[in-house]
C-alpha cells in the first residue's frame, strides 16, 4: 500500500503560483497651518493558483510600526493577522483550483514636518 502512496514537495519556485504586489495609492499633503505632514500608502496583493489542485499559501507583508510617540500610524489591514510587535501581516489562503484572490491593505503615517520620516 505504501508503493502507491505521492507526496508534491515543491522545492523551489512554483510556476504555477503567481503573487504580484502593487501600490494603489500614494498621497502625501502637508498643511498649511497645521504643524504636521500626512503619507498615505496602499497595497494590493494578487495571489493566482494555475495548478489543478487546491492550495494553501501564507503570505506576509508589513506595515509601519513607530515607537516615537510624535508618529501617528493608521493602519486598514483587511483580513490580515498583524503582529503588534513587528507589524507583520499574515494572511493565510486557500486557493482552489484555477483562483485567485486579492488582498489590501494601507496605512497613513503622521508626523511633524520638522522630522524627517520614510515611509515606503
Amino acid at each position: 500500500n505504501l508503493t502507491t502512496d505521492t507526496v508534491s514537495l515543491s522545492l523551489g519556485i512554483d510556476d504555477g503560483i503567481t503573487v504580484t504586489r502593487k501600490s494603489v495609492d500614494l498621497e502625501t499633503s502637508r498643511g498649511l497651518f497645521g504643524s504636521k505632514k500626512t503619507v498615505k500608502r496602499a497595497w494590493q496583493i494578487d495571489a493566482r493558483n494555475r495548478k489543478q489542485v487546491p492550495i494553501r499559501l501564507i503570505i506576509k507583508d508589513q506595515v509601519p510600526i513607530s515607537t516615537d510617540e510624535r508618529i501617528d500610524i493608521d493602519q486598514e489591514i483587511g483580513s490580515a493577522e498583524l503582529d503588534e510587535d513587528t507589524g507583520i501581516l499574515t494572511w493565510d489562503l486557500r486557493l482552489a483550483p484555477s483562483a485567485s484572490r486579492d488582498v489590501e491593505f494601507s496605512y497613513e503615517v503622521k508626523f511633524p514636518k520638522k522630522l524627517r520620516v520614510r515611509v515606503e
